[in-house]
């Protein structure tokens, strides 16, 4: 890493988000720690916000980053599973929380030193893994193979749970059983799908994160007791996915947790093949991806990639960021190119001068269920823009990767780091200090240097 390549208001920047990984940093016995998303609403750890935290430590303190994913793979499960939280203390204050999951006893693959959830996240941590063995290796450290060595087989059993697990169709596209396990938690993407669902036989719980952040720019009671209820669905059935398959409220095959799990096996190839290891495994799950991504999921009249509902055995036809979300892979035809851009350009997604904010938001603004302050159903999230950016760059799109990157640092540096903001204001809402938003923000600020 080399700052002295960024101007002053970079700098500035950098020292700002730095200060928001360490107010966040919570520092655990035995070297571990993990940093936590933001104080108060979310203070555990989560398997994507870490591996976004990674991202950002790896640009000025690589061995904070290692502590971090070594610290989330600590609940890694026995079969490759790896939970969306990990209880790694006792916080007051928070649900669903370590009992409500009961993840030691409902299921004997869980860790029995940690509490964990009961589902996953998209698997972006092995490009977190990849990028930090790049550090390593620009820095000539020794230990940069040790590092691989380390979390490679962590990773390939992840990898071989959502290829054997969440695809039994094999068609190279992960089935997710909850809204939350999308990373999109509140999105339009699954009102159809859970509008379907009658929550019954509740227990009585109490919702903590409206202490935190506005009521009405959170997910309603309504939408909550399905999320809660199809939690409940799941334990009852021990975690165990072959009985969740078969007999599931929500099934859905997800294209952005497909694609981000596209792009994570590309890294885990190239990983592989550092150490010399056969790839024909891997080579087969990024082959199956690339040859049904388009015949199962791209709709070529509306010219966006949807969502298929397994329950309904339909797609799900809702315009939102995540129809955009493939694009990231750097898989797509010129044509397919050409047609996305036009789209992410268009007021649809805010890329002209229809909204004050030149960057992607949550959902299209031309949806009934646009909202430009609730979460995920509008607001402009710094991880969706991180993505089109680097899908930018795939594509060698160098004038349009520079404006995202050059409106994600303005909005960081007048709003400050925020979880997300509002596409018509550009007001920061939802949770302060943010930790994804401050790691991303560093990773863009290092970008080729």
């Amino acid at each position: 890493m080399n700052g002295d390549k960024l101007n002053d208001s970079e700098k500035q920047i950098f020292e700002n988000a730095k200060k928001i990984l360490e107010k966040n940093w919570i520092e655990l016995e035995d070297g571990e720690g993990y940093t936590r998303p933001a104080e108060g609403i979310y203070p555990l750890q989560w398997s994507l916000d870490s591996s976004f935290a990674a991202y950002g430590y790896s640009h000025y303190d690589v061995p904070k980053a290692i502590i971090e994913l070594r610290s989330l793979f600590n609940g890694q499960w026995s079969n490759g599973f790896l939970p969306h939280i990990i209880f790694q203390r006792e916080v007051e204050h928070y649900f669903p929380n370590e009992d409500f999951w009961d993840s030691k006893n409902v299921t004997d693959k869980s860790p029995r030193d940690v509490g964990t959830s009961g589902i996953s996240q998209p698997p972006i941590v092995a490009m977190a893994v990849w990028h930090i063995y790049k550090r390593l290796k620009e820095d000539g450290e020794e230990g940069a193979q040790a590092f691989l060595d380390e979390f490679y087989p962590k990773l390939y059993k992840l990898h071989k749970y959502f290829h054997e697990h969440r695809d039994p169709e094999n068609w190279g596209l992960v089935t997710i059983y909850h809204p939350w396990e999308s990373g999109f938690d509140n999105s339009p993407r699954w009102d159809s799908a859970m509008k379907v669902i009658t929550p019954k036989d509740l227990p009585k719980y109490e919702r903590v994160d409206t202490r935190y952040v506005e009521e009405e720019n959170r997910p309603t009671d309504e939408s909550y007791d399905r999320y809660v209820y199809l939690a409940l669905e799941l334990k009852k059935k021990n975690y165990d996915d072959e009985l969740i398959y078969r007999d599931h409220p929500f099934r859905v095959k997800d294209k952005v947790t497909s694609s981000i799990l596209y792009l994570a096996d590309k890294r885990l190839k190239m990983m592989a093949e550092t150490a010399g290891k056969n790839t024909s495994e891997i080579d087969g799950w990024l082959k199956v991806f690339e040859e049904n991504l388009n015949s199962k999921l791209w709709n070529a009249d509306e010219k966006l990639f949807y969502d298929f509902d397994l329950n309904k055995n339909d797609y799900i036809k809702v315009k939102t960021a995540g129809a955009l979300m493939p694009f990231a892979t750097g898989i797509l035809s010129k044509e397919q190119v050409d047609d996305v851009y036009e789209h992410i350009k268009s007021g649809d997604f805010c890329g002209d001068t229809s909204c004050k904010i030149e960057l992607v938001p949550s959902n299209a603004v031309s949806e009934s269920t646009f909202d430009d302050d609730h979460y995920w159903r509008g607001p402009i999230w710094i991880n969706v823009n991180w993505f089109m950016w680097k899908g930018f760059k795939e594509y060698e799109m160098k004038d349009e990767a520079d404006h995202v990157k050059r409106h994600l640092l303005e909005l960081m540096e007048k709003e400050g780091f925020h979880e997300y903001y509002s596409p018509t204001t550009g007001k920061g809402e939802g949770a302060k200090d943010f930790s994804w938003t401050a790691a991303l923000a560093i990773d863009i600020l290092f970008d080729d240097m």
